[in-house]
């Protein structure tokens, strides 16, 4: 996933998860915490430092140490100490520590729902895990978010709805997109074994998406 993307969707999130239920600590405000959900999701792409030591170099460590789980804790403590003194001490560290957990971790599942692979075990393991899902530059996955935002920014009573049930579109289209990644793995499949191609390795993956005449290319 392009990286404005990721950094959109972790605005949605933190819409979506915003409460005013009050703290010993006061409350972020909106706009910071969406922020902060901006910066934090566009965080795991900072790994693009890579492209200056050789396309070699940025190919084997793209998706690598900043999109790992197992590190997540710890760019998301990194990242709270980095706001708390963007912030000027106004906010402590703790309070920024869930969404920038959230934000990393969505940037996660978005980099996971695509082609390329993803090492969610780094520095343990290089393994790439990919659902191929959805193309790396997705118009209608970024719409969605897009318009979910721009629906949600005048309403202060049902933003919070609006941004919730932006995340339900999302997945439903992720979930549509998952069917149709299944029946093109079906129909290779049965293609390979009309052929007689026992030993065929099957896989799909998805390309960009466009209406054309009324139907899906």
């Amino acid at each position: 996933m392009d990286t404005l993307t990721h950094a959109l969707s972790g605005m949605l999130l933190a819409r979506a998860s915003y409460c005013q239920k009050p703290d010993k600590n006061g409350v972020i405000s909106l706009r910071t915490r969406m922020t902060v959900g901006f910066l934090a999701s566009a965080f795991p792409d900072s790994d693009f430092i890579f492209w200056f030591f050789g396309d070699l170099t940025y190919l084997n460590h793209h998706r690598g140490m900043t999109h790992s789980v197992l590190l997540l804790p710890i760019w998301a403590w990194m990242l709270s100490m980095a706001f708390a003194a963007l912030w000027r001490g106004r906010y402590h560290w703790r309070q920024f520590y869930l969404m920038s957990a959230m934000g990393v971790g969505i940037h996660i599942l978005g980099d996971i729902i695509t082609a390329y692979g993803t090492m969610i075990f780094a520095p343990f393991s290089n393994m790439k895990f990919a659902f191929p899902t959805t193309f790396i530059l997705d118009p209608w996955f970024s719409g969605i978010i897009l318009i979910s935002l721009l629906l949600a920014w005048p309403s202060k009573v049902h933003a919070r709805r609006i941004s919730v049930a932006g995340f339900v579109v999302l997945l439903s289209y992720i979930g549509f997109q998952a069917s149709q990644h299944q029946r093109a793995v079906h129909l290779a499949s049965n293609y390979a074994q009309k052929n007689g191609w026992d030993n065929a390795e099957i896989h799909a993956l998805p390309q960009f998406c466009y209406l054309h005449t009324g139907n899906w290319w």
